[in-house]
């Protein structure tokens, strides 16, 4: 994440803020907002074309560019949509797989009523 600034491109301070500390073995690295937000961009990028959460992804990119000629607010309002799209997406894709595993028939992953 980037912010502009009088005509210079920073670092944004939302983005490179640390959320936690991760154990490797011998050393520990600080997980960043920006690396969440690589993992789930990654993550929509992976989607087959075929599912419809794979759009979000240009709308979510949008955001993300006009934040960076924001404040620090605009980029975590922009955050918040990101992982509350990802939800959605998450629980759409897994539905999706769900109902293409079980089919529509005799549903055998559905109890019995």
């Amino acid at each position: 994440g980037t912010d502009v600034s009088t005509g210079v491109v920073r670092a944004s301070p939302f983005y490179t803020r640390i959320i936690s500390q991760v154990s490797t073995g011998d050393k520990e690295i600080g997980l960043r907002y920006r690396d969440m937000l690589l993992s789930i961009l990654e993550w929509f990028i992976r989607l087959d074309h075929e599912n419809q959460s794979k759009s979000l992804l240009v709308n979510i990119c949008v955001q993300l560019v006009e934040a960076a000629f924001n404040c620090t607010g605009r980029h975590k309002e922009v955050f918040e949509y990101l992982i509350q799209d990802f939800i959605e997406a998450l629980i759409n894709t897994e539905e999706t797989q769900f109902e293409s595993q079980c089919g529509n028939e005799i549903n055998p992953c559905k109890s019995p009523d």
